[in-house]
């Protein structure tokens, strides 16, 4: 846009303040905070498990702000795991390390021309790739079993091994029984 016609530094000041300005309502979290209970176990985390989570990994993705290719972590999986499960398994307190929670945040815009910084553009924030793989075993081992068995035996969708026809045969099933002998409709 004409109006936001700036020298490249004073841009990026622009836009940086933009960004900051959505968050000025929020304290930061305390380096402090750690909610335990009882029950808490360290999370294990095995050389296979990262293999195979390296291994998966897209090499057409962005590789995030620590600058290591996903090409890399696919190709040498076999070898990489071993000290990135060491890594892994160091977090006994459950805490991430400051550098797992760095990122680059370029703007992206929502419309062709950008006439104001904070409605028309995006802020977007690419993980690192080891931060993402440290992220999906823990969604894989702790919260994943805790979402599916609160999730009513109704629920088709989104649900590991269920698809639609589960849903469809589901409703017919119930539209059987409640029709079956009585004479009724539905």
């Amino acid at each position: 846009h004409p109006n936001l016609v700036y020298d490249i530094n004073v841009l990026r000041e622009k836009i940086n303040d933009a960004f900051v300005s959505l968050m000025q309502g929020y304290s930061p979290l305390s380096e402090n905070v750690w909610v335990a209970s009882a029950d808490d176990e360290h999370l294990s985390v095995t050389e296979a498990t990262v293999t195979r989570k390296l291994k998966a990994v897209s090499t057409s993705r962005a590789g995030g702000p620590d600058s290591l290719p996903n090409w890399t972590l696919k190709e040498y999986a076999d070898i990489l795991a071993p000290p990135i499960a060491d890594i892994l398994n160091t977090f006994q307190k459950c805490r991430v390390p400051r550098v797992g929670k760095l990122a680059d945040v370029p703007p992206l815009p929502k419309v062709p021309t950008i006439c104001d910084f904070i409605k028309d553009l995006r802020p977007i924030s690419p993980m690192s790739t080891l931060s993402k793989v440290a992220e999906g075993i823990v969604i894989k081992k702790e919260l994943k079993p805790i979402i599916l068995s609160s999730v009513d035996s109704g629920q088709f969708g989104f649900i590991p091994g269920s698809s639609t026809t589960f849903a469809l045969i589901s409703m017919l099933h119930h539209w059987l029984c409640a029709t079956d002998g009585n004479g009724s409709t539905i």
